[in-house]
């Protein structure tokens, strides 16, 4: 297709209502930005054209350049409506894409909610119903708990644990796993020195020790023995919170407060200047 044929295609598609697709609308704003750019480059070279004849053309020339300065500037004119044109159909596409971003945002956040509504109204009422089961349970195994204490301090023996102890997680005691005495380098004051598996045994029998970037060798003359012990450390035993602090049982629906109902009452306010409606005592006219 010829420049010109294109050019009427690009026009024909800026008149169009619905934009065309964003490929197509991206080269037909690059297509009216460089259309806009010659139309502009072409006015000046019309107007420059018509001055510098003006003192020398014949009026049939003055009138042919007048008439090339008047097609410029429509062609410039036809420019700039088409850039503005292609960069409204490029906002309109920009806000249809976010209008849509947001409904599908609005639309996710509704199914969510309305799931969670389907899930409460639907399970919340049994497990409200299965807590209160437990949490009776519980009272009546307290009460009787409390009184077979009693009984047992009467005859001697020690009570029965909490009726929530079997929800606790009991505790472990350290455990030693292996011992063993070995002799390890120390220094003066009889403290381990540190990375023995690097220190070298001389021929005197005294250890040495450089370490990289150390800038004088370290010597040892002394030994200790000391006693390893591989344990496993002692766990404390952890236990949870009570049931009757931590077993909330929600209703589905909020509950009006006792003597909730809505009574009549009354305000009065000013819905005007104050006007006069007597004249005052020993007033005179």
């Amino acid at each position: 297709m010829s420049k010109l044929g294109q050019f009427k295609a690009l026009l024909i598609r800026a008149r169009q209502d619905a934009p065309a697709p964003a490929p197509q609308l991206a080269e037909d704003r690059d297509a009216a930005a460089a259309e806009l750019v010659a139309a502009e480059a072409g006015i000046e070279e019309a107007e420059a054209a018509y001055r510098g004849a003006l003192l020398g053309a014949t009026d049939e020339g003055l009138k042919k350049l007048d008439d090339e300065r008047r097609v410029a500037a429509i062609r410039l004119d036809r420019a700039k409506v088409l850039v503005d044109r292609l960069a409204a159909q490029t906002a309109a596409i920009d806000d249809a894409r976010a209008k849509a971003a947001l409904a599908k945002t609005v639309e996710t956040a509704t199914a969510a909610q309305a799931a969670f509504r389907e899930a409460v109204e639907r399970d919340l009422p049994d497990m409200a119903a299965r807590a209160r089961a437990i949490l009776a349970l519980r009272t009546e195994a307290e009460r009787a708990t409390v009184a077979a204490n009693m009984a047992l301090a009467e005859a001697g023996n020690g009570p029965l644990p909490g009726v929530e102890a079997f929800r606790a997680l009991p505790g472990r005691p350290r455990e030693d796993l292996r011992r063993e005495t070995v002799d390890l380098w120390c220094d003066d004051t009889g403290n381990a020195a540190g990375h023995q598996e690097k220190i070298v045994t001389r021929g005197d029998g005294s250890g040495s020790l450089m370490l990289p970037n150390a800038h004088h060798l370290r010597v040892f003359t002394r030994k200790r023995t000391y006693e390893v012990i591989e344990f496993l450390p002692a766990e404390h035993g952890v236990a949870p919170a009570s049931l009757v602090d931590t077993l909330n049982v929600p209703d589905v629906y909020a509950v009006a407060p006792q003597g909730g109902d809505r009574r009549p009452r009354s305000e009065t306010r000013a819905v005007g200047p104050a006007r006069e409606v007597a004249k005052a005592p020993g007033h005179r006219a």
